[in-house]
């Protein structure tokens, strides 16, 4: 191998990590964030891929999903939801006026959504739902 292909090989690999190190500075959301919301504790990790995982926890009761998030146009969050637990449910089935069974029933796909955001500081971002325009303040976890 030349000097001139080893060169070329290296300003390939050092303009690849300049890119990989310039696209998580974009990403003002990486790493873990936190926030309350009705009583819900909701919790997301953010890579600078642009995966998520999120928890939602309400007292013993608690639901994930994970999928991909966009930054959409300015100011604005999309998230796609790949997978999410649980997929069933205990549903009650009455029988007459007393007594029923209960049996497992398939959750459908969380439908993810689109929230519009600010930063209040490095640590603190506020996402308002663009459907229900509920606001949830999410401060950044170490």
């Amino acid at each position: 191998m030349s000097f001139r292909s080893l060169r070329k090989f290296a300003f390939t690999i050092l303009a690849f990590s300049f890119i990989s190190v310039c696209h998580a500075q974009t990403n003002p959301f990486v790493g873990g964030w936190s926030g309350v919301f009705q009583g819900i504790t909701i919790s997301y990790i953010m890579d600078a891929n642009f995966n998520y995982s999120n928890r939602d926890v309400a007292g013993a009761l608690q639901t994930t999903q994970s999928g991909k998030f966009r930054l959409a146009a300015p100011n604005e969050i999309v998230f796609e939801v790949v997978d999410w637990a649980p997929k069933t449910q205990a549903v009650y089935h009455p029988t007459g006026t007393t007594g029923g069974y209960y049996t497992q029933q398939p959750m459908p796909k969380a439908v993810g959504g689109s929230f519009s955001y600010v930063f209040t500081s490095a640590n603190t971002v506020v996402f308002t739902d663009l459907a229900t325009h509920g606001v949830l303040t999410l401060n950044r976890v170490p």
